[in-house]
């Protein structure tokens, strides 16, 4: 189980793989580009399965909190919530509202961040990370589903662009190659077990074309 305080400026955690069955991204799907946040909405959200869900929710997570930096008033509480209270949250807010199909996750998750961990007791308890992106390193990358990796990079990319819009760090290859690259370096490269994913991504971003 994971936990994530709703500032999401503290990560409290247990590590215990939540991959069951492992969820593949079908081949049609491989030349996607990556979106702003706004194109990842309820459409996508009901479409999309469970670990692709996970995997966006962290990613989304994960550059909100170290890239764009958000605070607390970003999310209204402090509460400490798990990825299951959050992914079914979202999913029964689109349920019950088919006609908000069109706001973006992430706008439905902050709607909601007040009421969301409201069932989770507040105890002390999991890992603390303090160092920037968490557990989000070459080690969970290798051990997560492949729809979990391609949903992680949706939401991380995704964040990138609806929330550091001035950012040098742009990505305009298909998310699937960047899954492939990603995989690539952590298999080459031994010590990047501990190196974080969004490091690693950071290397395979766009490049200024030499005249």
């Amino acid at each position: 189980m994971r936990f994530f305080s709703a500032s999401m400026l503290a990560v409290l955690i247990s590590t215990a793989n939540l991959s069951v069955y492992a969820q593949l991204i079908p081949e049609s799907r491989y030349r996607e580009l990556p979106k702003a946040s706004i194109g990842y909405d309820g459409n996508w959200w009901v479409s999309a399965e469970p670990q692709e869900r996970d995997g966006y929710f962290s990613g989304a997570a994960d550059c909100l909190t170290w890239a764009a930096h958000a605070g607390r008033a970003f999310w209204g509480s402090s509460a400490t919530f798990t990825v299951a209270e959050v992914t079914a949250e979202v999913t029964k807010y689109y349920r019950d509202h088919p006609a908000d199909r069109k706001l973006s996750v992430i706008e439905v998750w902050r709607n909601l961040g007040p009421q969301i961990g409201k069932g989770t007791p507040q105890a002390k308890g999991g890992e603390i990370y303090t160092n920037p992106h968490g557990y989000f390193d070459g080690t969970w990358y290798r051990e997560a589903a492949e729809a979990e990796r391609f949903g992680f990079l949706e939401g991380y990319i995704g964040c990138l662009r609806s929330y550091l819009k001035d950012s040098d760090e742009t990505y305009s290859l298909p998310i699937h190659e960047y899954d492939d690259k990603i995989w690539d370096y952590i298999s080459a490269h031994p010590t990047s077990y501990r190196q974080a994913i969004a490091d690693i991504l950071r290397d395979f971003r766009d490049r200024p074309k030499l005249n």
